[in-house]
């Protein structure tokens, strides 16, 4: 990404304001660019004043009339972190005062794509020109993992060949949403796929572990404005408009997966069940997903333990039980059909996955 260039008269400031920020830990480049619109007003009102006044900031809030609640107040809520840190050194800097957050109700609803809409996505993707390259499966492949793992656009385009770990069946997420790593399982059929697309997109360089898993036509990293502009061509063609104010977007994958994905099993963890009394709030959270949510006649006080337990996951000698118990677990499990196994205490869970050779998705309630 190309570093951005401030030029009003407060793109010092705006420059210092940004490192801090960094500094103490916060990627704030979703901010730097709002400010970027800011600076760009500076410029184009000729503002030459240092001190930044009533007038000035009022009049930036104006030329936000045609955006959406929610983008108006990011925009504003990003100036006022602006305001705030002039006023450090100059009082008489004007602070706004604090803008509300939107409603709920005028937050963006997200279109759900049904199966035979993904369906045509994925077929139109593999047919992309020019023929007897790679872009069709790197396009296809993309929108597959993001339908079948919920990842998040820039976590997709940023995945190297070595995060795909084939052996587990699982990718490594280097740098997810606020900077965090994490591992994301793969089903069976969302492995088997990645590695073939993994194994043919070896033969074209760059090719080192650290290369990109996506690549476009240059042999770079694919870039969110042409992956955006590539998948509406697509929409167009498989002729999905969407209605309403729910208009399709990429990242509507992401919601689709959610949608679609769960047919969710929950296991009442020993702490927060048994001890701590929470059987029906994360099966509200479950029903108000719309999740398609199965229980097993063993649940709540009576779910069979995953074998993990505070002490007994430290415990060596206790590893022949934890294993028995374990796999009396993943008999469960598959008897009740669930895609996903929604989980608060996923260490277990994801030690006996592996150690199992388990293709079951889990998924980590208080992570979601």
């Amino acid at each position: 990404m190309s570093p951005l260039t401030f030029d009003s008269c407060l793109a010092a400031p705006i420059r210092r304001l940004i490192e801090l920020r960094q500094v103490e830990g916060s990627d704030y480049q979703t901010q730097a660019r709002l400010l970027l619109y800011f600076d760009r007003f500076l410029v184009a009102r000729k503002w030459a004043e240092t001190r930044l006044t009533r007038e000035a900031v009022e009049a930036y809030e104006r030329t936000l009339s045609g955006l959406a609640p929610r983008g108006r107040a990011n925009r504003m809520g990003v100036l006022r972190q602006l305001c705030a840190y002039l006023s450090r050194s100059d009082p008489l800097t004007y602070l706004p005062e604090p803008g509300r957050t939107p409603s709920s109700k005028t937050a963006f609803a997200p279109y759900i794509y049904s199966e035979q809409e993904v369906c045509a996505l994925l077929t139109t993707a593999a047919r992309l020109p020019p023929p007897d390259t790679l872009r069709g499966p790197t396009y296809q492949t993309l929108l597959g993992l993001l339908y079948s793992t919920g990842l998040r656009i820039g976590e997709a385009m940023a995945l190297k060949l070595d995060n795909f770990h084939r052996d587990t069946a699982r990718l490594f997420i280097a740098q997810g949403k606020f900077r965090k790593a994490r591992w994301v399982p793969l089903s069976d059929s969302t492995a088997k796929v990645l590695a073939c697309y993994v194994d043919r997109r070896r033969h074209i360089p760059p090719c080192s572990p650290e290369s990109p898993l996506f690549l476009n036509q240059r042999g770079c990293h694919l870039h969110h404005c042409t992956v955006n502009q590539c998948f509406h061509c697509l929409l167009e063609q498989c002729g999905i408009a969407g209605g309403g104010h729910a208009k399709p977007r990429l990242h509507d994958l992401r919601h689709t997966f959610a949608v679609h994905r769960l047919l969710a099993w929950y296991h009442d963890p020993c702490k927060t069940g048994r001890r701590g009394g929470a059987f029906e709030e994360p099966r509200d959270v479950l029903r108000a997903m719309d999740a398609d949510f199965v229980e097993m006649p063993a649940s709540r006080e009576y779910n069979w333990c995953c074998g993990g337990g505070a002490a007994v996951f430290l415990l060596q000698r206790a590893t022949p039980l934890r294993d028995k118990a374990f796999k009396i677990k993943i008999e469960q499990v598959e008897s009740t059909g669930a895609d996903t196994v929604v989980v608060s205490c996923w260490l277990n869970f994801e030690a006996g996955r592996v150690k199992n050779r388990w293709g079951k998705t889990w998924t980590a309630c208080w992570n979601w």
